[in-house]
């Protein structure tokens, strides 16, 4: 997923995380969870130094998993 740069694609594995966060996940795991996802977003980013447009749709991903004081 790192290395992909379709931005529906990506879209699409982000809309499964909010929805398996929300339905299927114990709540003891969900700040962890949110952590490891708006990591993986952000690190995504970093990689998009070309693709600005998808470099700022990670970013504003990331920050939808950005719940807990620890994680901003």
């Amino acid at each position: 997923m790192m290395e992909e740069s379709n931005q529906n694609l990506i879209n699409a594995v982000y809309m499964a995380l909010v929805s398996a966060q929300s339905v299927f996940l114990p709540p003891e795991n969900v700040q962890k969870f949110n952590k490891e996802v708006a990591d993986f977003f952000v690190k995504k980013a970093l990689r998009e130094k070309n693709e600005k447009k998808l470099q700022i749709f990670c970013l504003d991903k990331a920050f939808g998993f950005m719940f807990d004081e620890g994680n901003l």
